[in-house]
């Protein structure tokens, strides 16, 4: 047994240069990753989605004159469309005077109304 110490190898010392590089580099990397994962975090921009969907809408109306007469003869400069009392603009102002129509008309066949009138 002897008390000298060993010399490394050639093999022995590039291997221990490297480990302490390594080390090097793995001990950096863990300190800045921290600080690159914050600085990514504030750079990056918000992903913001939205979806509007427009359409036309009609709005079917009948001007009444003071007898309660219909006014056929209105231009669209002479109406005024408010929405929530906002003005809304129109595009489009087209006349009809033949709007479709739906009448009811019900007929109570099961003699409970003939009861009340004589009772």
């Amino acid at each position: 047994m002897s008390l000298s110490p060993e010399i490394p190898t050639s093999t022995q010392m590039l291997f221990a240069a490297m480990w302490r590089r390594l080390s090097q580099l793995y001990l950096v990397a863990c300190l800045a990753a921290p600080t690159f994962a914050q600085q990514s975090a504030v750079l990056a921009p918000p992903m913001v989605s939205e979806t509007v969907s427009v359409g036309y809408v009609m709005i079917p109306f009948t001007l009444l004159g003071e007898q309660n007469q219909p006014l056929t003869d209105v231009r669209g400069a002479e109406v005024n469309l408010l929405i929530d009392g906002m003005p809304v603009r129109s595009d489009m102002f087209e006349k009809s005077q033949n709007a479709p129509v739906s009448f009811t008309i019900l007929i109570d066949g099961s003699g409970s109304m003939g009861l009340a009138a004589w009772g």
